[in-house]
């Protein structure tokens, strides 16, 4: 009996002996995973921190380009409505190369690679930013495609086009010359025209419309991680203006048509008649662009002190160029 007591108890030690140590190395297990878990955060949150400041360099470029293909639009629409005379051409060097050079944006993302590659173990720590960023990567995938795509236009169409209807094309593309030759097919010819009109559905149907989708959902991302992480927003990035300024009503006699614009914490919007609402993004100090998902959409405020009017707020839409001016 002595005996079995004894070999009880050696027994039982044994088992809690076991026991202990099966819970200490669960114990040293769990500790080392949440460590990990807590290390990998981290690495996680400084990756997203460099994502920011990624986007910040992103959202500048896209910023100039998004601008400088507007100013683009404009030519264009002026060379198709046959309002450019031949002085024009000599005045700016926009009109000349306006179909033989072209816009491509860079988007950088290398700071973005580096995060996906990352182990996120806990598939709910910031998932909705990181899918945010994984649909502008998709954005940027398109951008690429189009600006192949206008690479590709200017230098198989539209290069070789200019160089077999001018004597001194080579005179304009490796001197900055600007020829009588040169400016003549300008004018007269209605193939170059065509290949404007071409030109225009590569660069502002597609191009410009990308650019436009890129900068108002990187605005927001950027906006959004900033707020996450308590980080400061370049004022560079959003551009302040005077928004309530441009309050008020504003009609089109040649379309008889009244819309109404409203400022709300510097945000601004136009209402429609059918009481559509549209909010505006500021891209530079007189040029918006909105925030609805279909297409390009610019509006342009302009302030004209030597109108009749005195001081008139002109508001032109530039996917149509049609104006309303303010109403006293």
């Amino acid at each position: 009996m002595l005996f079995k007591e004894n070999f009880k108890n050696k027994v039982l030690n044994a088992i809690g002996e076991i026991v202990m140590i099966v819970v200490g190395i669960l114990l040293a297990m769990y500790i080392d995973n949440w460590n990990a878990d807590v290390q990998n955060k981290k690495t996680i949150d400084s990756s997203f921190q460099k994502v920011y400041l990624e986007l910040e360099t992103n959202i500048k470029e896209a910023k100039i380009n998004t601008e400088q293909l507007y100013l683009k639009d404009s030519l264009i629409y002026l060379v198709m409505n046959n309002a450019v005379k031949s002085e024009d051409y000599a005045n700016n060097f926009g009109l000349s190369y306006l179909i033989i050079n072209y816009h491509n944006l860079i988007i950088d993302d290398k700071a973005y690679q580096n995060l996906i590659k990352l182990d996120i173990s806990d598939e709910n720590y910031k998932k909705d930013l990181l899918s945010r960023l994984k649909d502008l990567n998709t954005i940027n995938e398109t951008i690429k495609t189009n600006n192949d795509r206008m690479s590709a236009f200017v230098y198989e169409e539209t290069l070789p086009l200019l160089a077999r209807n001018t004597t001194t094309f080579g005179d304009l593309t490796y001197k900055g010359q600007i020829n009588k030759d040169v400016v003549d097919y300008f004018i007269t010819s209605q193939e170059y025209k065509s290949y404007v009109s071409q030109y225009a559905i590569i660069a502002l149907k597609n191009q410009l419309r990308y650019y436009q989708i890129y900068l108002r959902t990187a605005l927001k991302v950027y906006q959004d991680i900033g707020k996450v992480y308590n980080l400061e927003i370049n004022k560079a990035i959003q551009v302040k203006y005077a928004s309530s300024k441009l309050q008020g009503t504003f009609y089109n006699e040649q379309l008889r048509d009244t819309l109404q614009v409203k400022a709300s914490n510097d945000s601004l919007f136009i209402i429609r008649k059918d009481k559509q609402k549209t909010n505006l993004i500021n891209i530079a100090k007189n040029l918006f662009i909105s925030s609805n998902e279909e297409g390009r959409f610019f509006i342009s405020f302009v302030s004209d002190e030597k109108s009749k009017l005195g001081n008139e707020i002109k508001m032109t839409f530039l996917s149509n160029h049609f104006s309303y001016v303010r109403q006293k």
